[in-house]
């Protein structure tokens, strides 16, 4: 663990973490959420957004991750006519006669290089792979045993540039994906939420295989959007409070006090507002709480570190003795952690998998961690050890393994889970849908597969928009000094 002194290092780096996260964030400029109420971000280098950053990426979200190489299939893709078409043109065989239509794939990526060069000056046990070269490596492998159902598959990646804001990010994305090249689907989340309105008006699919902050009203308003990975902060708020007091979180007796940190922006706001009224189901009333503004650039860290400085201090003297956080990718109680490790309080924290849990042990102090308890349903980041982890999980690292990629951390791993996750939920949607390949018949096919689909990333997906469908519960074990599994599978 680093130590307190370096604060901002700390910052970014709970800030990026990956595999099934949130979203890439380019460095340095302001960013807002086309409500005006700021952004999700992450450092990008895991997928996302992923997770990881999360701290990583956007591998985890897939949208922030790769690295610069060649282009791989995209330098195939040719633009297509109409919004939402997978491709305007028929390749032809070697004797003259049309081939099947590709599906084409958007993705964003942020340099490897340069992922790694911010993540190396934050601490140790953050580097993530190379998101791009395992995509066009894992698309290729695709294609060499026939594509999906016999359709190639060829990506479109839009790079993004680290001294760029969000939505000019977005913007480029969507640009590529619907005047460039009209793809099918992409896998990028859409942070400030630009992409996915103009992925919407397009009538274009997206899959993110990540942990992701939306709403209910979000997907109601992203009718193609599919996330497999992630709960919308409503019914996450749900499953928390009907599991947490069979793990020992419950704070109701007179010395016991519930402090909630919270980001101050829409989503968060309509989050913390459904885990209030839950519990309040139980008789538990919120005692303390804190709305920290999201940075927006990196200028803008040092405020949002001050902010959560201020409601360690707020929950100290106020005798908090429970802290939980509506959040993604570990920004707010990973960043309370090591400021009340700091001042020798320790509170008892519930996570979960929206805080990449690795990430969190890379950075928080063991003691600040000991009591925590944690509702998972990413054992790729929850987990440490991969000989644990279920078999499609082991699987897709092993693969990627044996195509060269690193799978030490948990940025890497997350990342190599996710990646597996897209393309086996793309190719189940398209079966259920009866082999169609536009937008509309994968985001349709993605609400049938529930029955015979097995996910690479988590234990279960629903046949739903947030589409996690089963959890396990567990706790911090100081044996192991790692997050560990107590329960079987939980239906959610």
């Amino acid at each position: 663990m680093r130590s307190h002194g370096v604060k901002l290092a700390v910052a970014v780096l709970l800030g990026s973490l990956i595999a099934g996260c949130g979203s890439t964030v380019p460095l340095g400029t302001a960013a807002n959420n086309s409500d005006g109420s700021g952004s999700n971000l992450s450092l990008g280098t895991g997928a996302t957004g992923v997770s990881g950053l999360q701290a990583g990426t956007t591998p985890g979200q897939l949208a922030g991750m790769g690295q610069s190489g060649s282009a791989g299939l995209a330098s195939t893709a040719v633009p297509s006519a109409g919004p939402g078409a997978v491709s305007g043109s028929t390749p032809t065989t070697g004797s003259g006669k049309q081939g099947p239509t590709p599906i084409l794939i958007g993705l964003s990526y942020i340099d490897n290089g340069q992922q790694n060069a911010i993540l190396g000056g934050i601490g140790s046990g953050l580097q993530s792979a190379d998101a791009k070269g395992e995509t066009t490596d894992y698309a290729a492998a695709i294609n060499k045993r026939g594509g999906i159902l016999g359709h190639p598959i060829k990506m479109i990646y839009s790079q993004v540039d680290t001294g760029g804001t969000l939505q000019e990010a977005e913007q480029s994305a969507c640009s590529k994906y619907t005047e460039d090249y009209h793809v099918a689907v992409t896998f990028d989340p859409s942070p400030t939420g630009l992409l996915y309105t103009c992925l919407t008006k397009a009538g274009v699919a997206a899959i993110y295989p990540g942990i992701d902050g939306l709403t209910r009203g979000d997907y109601a308003k992203w009718p193609l959007v599919r996330e497999p990975d992630s709960f919308s902060l409503e019914r996450l708020a749900q499953v928390e409070v009907a599991q947490l007091p069979s793990l020992g979180f419950e704070p109701t007796g007179r010395l016991d006090k519930l402090g909630v940190l919270y980001f101050d922006q829409s989503e968060y706001v309509t989050g913390f507002h459904a885990l209030g009224a839950d519990w309040k189901t139980r008789g538990v009333a919120i005692g303390a709480s804190a709305a920290v503004t999201p940075y927006n650039s990196v200028s803008t860290i040092g405020n949002m570190e001050a902010q959560v400085q201020s409601a360690e201090l707020k929950f100290r003297a106020e005798g908090v003795t429970h802290v939980m956080c509506v959040e993604t990718n570990a920004w707010l109680c990973g960043f309370f952690g090591v400021y009340a490790g700091s001042q020798n309080y320790y509170p008892k924290y519930a996570w979960t998998s929206n805080e990449p849990l690795n990430n969190v042990i890379s950075n928080v102090p063991e003691r600040e961690l000991q009591g925590s308890v944690f509702l998972g349903w990413n054992p790729a980041q929850d987990m440490v050890s991969i000989a644990k982890m279920p078999a499609p999980v082991r699987h897709c690292l092993s693969r990627f393994s044996k195509m060269g990629y690193p799978t030490q951390t948990g940025n890497e791993r997350g990342q190599a889970a996710a990646i597996c996750e897209a393309y086996a939920y793309l190719e189940a949607s398209v079966k259920a849908a009866g082999g169609g390949i536009t937008s509309a018949d994968i985001a349709a096919g993605a609400l049938r597969v529930a029955s015979t689909y097995t996910s690479s990333l988590g234990f279960a997906v629903g046949n739903r928009a947030d589409g996690v469908a089963a959890i396990r519960k567990g706790v911090f074990d100081s044996g192991c000094a790692c997050f560990a599994y107590t329960s079987g599978l939980i239906r959610v």
